[in-house]
């Protein structure tokens, strides 16, 4: 057993005085494998669910037939081209190698491995793990690492490494940041604070619901984001720090002294370092996202054409003729209140104006 760079057999002993670089990255990746997985072998690999169709056993007695399994034959190729520090190598793992001495050339055995829907790899196989995990291009659930990077990797993978323990650590994490966030909607936010970060998250009529209606639908959208997400850290991480530069604008401009008065002398550090560009850009952000909530609920603006027509657009719609009164933009994100929250942030003195005066008319009526 042994791993052929090149073609060329690998030198991956511990009395090695020479190796080469990419010996060195092999054998470091083969002593992660064994110190991550000790006591866990052997690692277990088996076929992706879409690869596994369903058949019928008819019993000769006429007995009830039953729903079977039915696991494809497809042999796992063992020489792959690969990146090793921006150096393009094929890697190869063999079980046997001979020497031909009439062809005067080396034969390594087998070219493939034979797999019927499972396969496990003890210990002692090394080489076929650290083949498995990090060349492979096509067996999901690997291992990514920056020195070794797959060539012609996959997007529909045949096979997986099933790593229960991974899987385990990831539900409870996934589940530990959900109820994080959920303790904040629930238990800790103020009900201008939920109403804030339902702007923030564009809560869909926000403004007209019950604090408690926009705990649920707030809570929900951010878990529904989270599971489409490829990474649920990035959505409800990103949901708390929302929340903690919330909190620390309202705490930070509380403590800032006004033009007339002598700051504490206490505080005279804290003062200097507040950054008055990111707390005006956020109570921005929440004061735009409030007015286009506002508008949405007296219907002062609305959205020409149907989803997915490429001249969609916001206007301004007049209450008393009941009809469009001039455009305000284009709509060229997915969520069209990003293409207007664009537009008011860069025209705030000429749009924001009259989409506020409107609302006030509307209001009025």
């Amino acid at each position: 057993m042994g791993i052929l760079i090149n073609n060329e057999e690998a030198n991956l002993g511990n009395d090695v005085k020479n190796p080469t670089e990419i010996e060195k990255i092999i054998k470091s990746k083969m002593a992660d494998i064994e110190k991550t997985f000790k006591g866990r072998f052997p690692l277990k690999f088996a076929y992706v669910k879409s690869v596994i169709s369903q058949g019928t056993l008819v019993k000769s007695d006429g007995g009830e037939a039953k729903k079977i399994p039915i696991y494809p034959f497809r042999p796992i190729k063992l020489t792959h081209q690969i990146k090793i520090n921006n150096e393009r190598v094929d890697i190869t793992y063999f079980k046997t190698r001979t020497y031909n001495k009439q062809k005067e050339m080396w034969k390594s055995m087998p070219k493939n491995l034979d797999f019927g829907g499972a396969l496990d790899v003890v210990e002692i196989d090394i080489d076929l793990a650290f083949f498995l995990l990090y060349i492979h291009p096509n067996i999901d659930n690997t291992i990514d690492c920056a020195e070794i990077k797959r060539v012609n990797n996959k997007k529909e993978f045949t096979y997986r490494f099933v790593d229960d323990q991974k899987a385990a650590i990831e539900v409870v994490s996934k589940e530990k940041a959900k109820i994080k966030v959920q303790n904040l909607i629930y238990g800790v936010m103020t009900d201008e604070q939920v109403k804030q970060m339902a702007l923030l998250n564009k809560v869909f009529n926000a403004e007209m619901l019950h604090p408690d209606q926009i705990r649920i639908q707030l809570f929900n959208k951010v878990v529904d984001e989270a599971n489409k997400a490829h990474s649920f850290e990035n959505v409800y991480g990103d949901f708390e720090a929302k929340y903690q530069q919330l909190t620390a604008a309202k705490d930070t401009k509380a403590n800032v002294p006004k033009a007339d008065d002598k700051p504490n002398v206490d505080n005279v550090d804290n003062v200097d370092n507040v950054d008055n560009n990111n707390l005006d850009k956020g109570d921005n952000e929440l004061k735009l996202k409030g007015l286009i909530s506002d508008a949405m609920k007296v219907e002062v603006i609305k959205i020409w054409g149907k989803e997915g027509n490429a001249n969609r657009y916001w206007s301004i719609f007049d209450l008393e003729t009941k009809k469009l009164a001039g455009k305000v933009c284009s709509i060229v994100h997915k969520d069209p209140i990003d293409s207007l929250y664009e537009t008011l942030l860069a025209n705030k003195d000429d749009i924001v104006t009259l989409i506020e005066n409107k609302i006030k008319e509307a209001k009025a009526q």
